[in-house]
C-alpha cells in the first residue's frame, strides 16, 4: 500500500470503529418506535407511521441537498487551504435549508388538514401539522451532523444519531403519557423533540467549527455553484424519499392503520441493515471528493474496495441478526405485529443491498455528477410507484415490500453499472466474498439456537451470542485483510501489553 493508502485506512479505520458504535448505539431508534407503539397502541402507532412518510419526504426536499453539498465542498476546499470559501458553502446550505424547510411548513400546515378531510385520511390533518416542525428541524439537524463529518469528526454523528435524537424522542413520549396527553401526544412529541434535537445539534457543530466560525460563515456570501450542484441533489433526494416511502404513502389507501403500523415496524427493523453504510456516507464523502478532485485512480480502487469491504463486514451480522430473530424484535412492538415477518426479510436483504453496493451512489455525487444521480432515483422511484400501485391492492403489505426489493435491486445495479464505466472501480472482488459467507454460517447457528430455546430473553441473547461468535470465527479462518490485521494486531497490543 503507498503511504496515501496507509493514511486513508487508518482514517478509514478510527471513524469506522466510531461509527460501528453509532450504528449500534441507533438501535434505540426502534426501541423508540416499540415505546410508541406500547405507550399510545396499535392504531395511534399507525396513524403516526403514515404521518411520518410524509414527513420523511418533505423533510428530503427540506434538506435541498446541502448535507451532499457540504460534504463535497467543505472537505474540497479546506484541502486546498480555502477556509473562507468553506464558510460559504456552509452559511449558503444553512439558508437554503431553513428557507426551504420553512415553506413546506407552511404547507404542510396548510394544506394538509382540508387534504386529509378531502380524502378522509385522519392522519393528514390530526397527526401531520402537529408533526411538521421536523420538516425544518430534522434536515437542520442532518445539514449540521454532515458539516462536522466533512471536517472529518465523527463524534457529534455518534451522538446525535446514536443517542440524542432516539433518547430526546423516547423522553418527549413518555413525558406526553405522563402529562396525560394520549390522544395527541405521540405527534406533538415528534414535533416539538425535533426542535430539542436542531438546537442540541447547533451546539454540537460550535464544538467543532467554534461559535465565531459559525457566525461568519452565516454572513457570507453565496457559495459559486452551489445551486447547481445542490438543486439536481435534492430533486435525487426527493425522488430517493418517494422511492423509500411510497409504499408507506400509498399503504394506507388500502389496508387498515393496524397493518400499517405492523408493515411500518418491519420495515424500520429490516434499515437496521443499512444503518451501517449511512453512518459510513460522513467518512467516504469528504474522501472520496479529495480523491476524485485529485484525480488519483489507484487510490479510489483501494479505497473504494476497502469502505465496501468494511460496510459488508459490519452490516451482515446486523442482518442475520434481524432475520432469524425477526418474529420476537416485532413481537416487543405488541402481539398484533408479527404478521410482519416477510416483511422484515424483504427489506433487510435490499438494503443489506444497499449498504453494500451503495456506495457507488458517493462516487457519482462526489464527482459532480449530481445530475446523473437524480435520473437513476427519478428513475427508481417511478418504477417503485408502478410496482406499489400494482401489487399492494392485490398483496396488501407483501406486495409493497416486494415493490421495494424489486425497485432497490434495479437502483442499486444501475449505480454499479454507472460506476464501473465511468471511473473504472467496482466492489466485486474475493475480499467481499468473506464476510458474505461468515454470515451465512452466523445466520444458520442462530436459527438453530433460537429454534432451542423457549424463552424470549434467553433466546435473543443466547442467538446473538452465537451468531458473533460464530461470524468472527469464520471470519478468521476465511483470513482477514491486511488492514484488519493491523487492526487485530493494535488491539491484541494494547490488551496484553
Amino acid at each position: 500500500m503507498s503511504s496515501r493508502n496507509v493514511e486513508d485506512a487508518k482514517h478509514a479505520a478510527r471513524g469506522g470503529i466510531m461509527q460501528l458504535l453509532g450504528a449500534i448505539a441507533q438501535a434505540l431508534m426502534p426501541v423508540y418506535h416499540m415505546l410508541a407503539a406500547r405507550l399510545f397502541g396499535q392504531v395511534a402507532f399507525g396513524m403516526y407511521s403514515s404521518a411520518l412518510a410524509v414527513i420523511d419526504v418533505l423533510a428530503r426536499l427540506g434538506l435541498a441537498g446541502g448535507d451532499k453539498a457540504v460534504l463535497r465542498f467543505i472537505a474540497a476546499e479546506r484541502a486546498e487551504g480555502q477556509e473562507a470559501r468553506a464558510q460559504q458553502a456552509f452559511g449558503t446550505a444553512v439558508r437554503l435549508c431553513l428557507g426551504t424547510g420553512g415553506v413546506l411548513f407552511l404547507l404542510a400546515v396548510i394544506v394538509g388538514y382540508p387534504v386529509g378531510k378531502l380524502l378522509g385520511r385522519p392522519y393528514l390533518y390530526v397527526a401531520l401539522p402537529f408533526m411538521a416542525p421536523a420538516i425544518v428541524a430534522a434536515p437542520l439537524m442532518l445539514l449540521l451532523v454532515a458539516a462536522t463529518l466533512s471536517r472529518k469528526v465523527t463524534r457529534v454523528n455518534f451522538v446525535m444519531r446514536g443517542f440524542v435524537e432516539p433518547g430526546v424522542l423516547m423522553v418527549v413520549a413518555a413525558t406526553m403519557v405522563m402529562v396525560g396527553a394520549r390522544r395527541n401526544g405521540l405527534w406533538v412529541g415528534h414535533g416539538l423533540g425535533y426542535v430539542v434535537i436542531a438546537l442540541l445539534a447547533i451546539v454540537g457543530t460550535a464544538t467543532v467549527f467554534g461559535w465565531q466560525w459559525l457566525r461568519q460563515a452565516m454572513g457570507q456570501p453565496r457559495y459559486p455553484g452551489f445551486y447547481a450542484f445542490a438543486l439536481p441533489i435534492a430533486g435525487s433526494e426527493i425522488a430517493n424519499g418517494f422511492f423509500q416511502r411510497t409504499d408507506m404513502l400509498l399503504l394506507p389507501m388500502f389496508v387498515p392503520a393496524e397493518q400499517v403500523a405492523a408493515y411500518f415496524a418491519g420495515e424500520f427493523l429490516g434499515r437496521i441493515a443499512a444503518n451501517v453504510r449511512y453512518a459510513f456516507d460522513g467518512i467516504t464523502g469528504p474522501v472520496l471528493s479529495e480523491i476524485l478532485a485529485l484525480k488519483d485512480q489507484d487510490r479510489l480502487r483501494y479505497n473504494f474496495r476497502l469502505y465496501s469491504r468494511w460496510v459488508a463486514t459490519l452490516s451482515i451480522p446486523l442482518a442475520v441478526t434481524v432475520i432469524a430473530l425477526r418474529a420476537d424484535f416485532l413481537s416487543l412492538y405488541g402481539p398484533g405485529y408479527r404478521i410482519a415477518g416477510t416483511v422484515v426479510i424483504m427489506h433487510t436483504v435490499g438494503h443489506l443491498l444497499s449498504g453494500m453496493l451503495g456506495l457507488a451512489g458517493q462516487v457519482i455525487v462526489m464527482s459532480g455528477r449530481s445530475r446523473l444521480m437524480l435520473i437513476i432515483q427519478v428513475g427508481g422511484a417511478a418504477m417503485n410507484l408502478g410496482l406499489c400501485l400494482i401489487l399492494i391492492p392485490r398483496l396488501g403489505m407483501v406486495g409493497a415490500a416486494v415493490s421495494v426489493l424489486t425497485s432497490m435491486f434495479v437502483v442499486m445495479l444501475t449505480l454499479v453499472v454507472a460506476v464501473a464505466r465511468r471511473e473504472g472501480v467496482h466492489a466485486f472482488y474475493g475480499g467481499l466474498a468473506r464476510p458474505v459467507l461468515a454470515g451465512v454460517g452466523a445466520l444458520i447457528a442462530q436459527i438453530l439456537v433460537a429454534r432451542a430455546l423457549d424463552n424470549v430473553a434467553v433466546r435473543i441473547g443466547l442467538s446473538i451470542g452465537a451468531g458473533v461468535v460464530v461470524y468472527l470465527a469464520l471470519l478468521f479462518l476465511l483470513g482477514l485483510g491486511p488492514e484488519e490485521k493491523e487492526i487485530v494486531g493494535k488491539l491484541r497490543a494494547k490488551l496484553f501489553r
